[in-house]
């Protein structure tokens, strides 16, 4: 039995600042458990609050 499924990263808000001279460069990246599926955003330079927007079907 064949399923599908689809998911949006849309974005994350007050990340907190690691680095006293930079803002971080904030990705995300989701693992779906069992079916050995990796998906990662693209990185957002420069921001804590990053927004990513992206869509993924599985």
């Amino acid at each position: 039995m064949a399923f599908s499924s689809s998911f949006s990263v849309l974005c994350a808000k007050n990340l907190v600042k690691k680095d006293f001279f930079r803002l971080p460069d904030p990705f995300a990246k989701v693992v779906v458990d069992g079916s050995g599926q990796c998906h990662s955003t693209d990185t957002v330079r420069n921001t804590l609050d990053p927004k990513w927007n992206q869509h993924y079907d599985l």
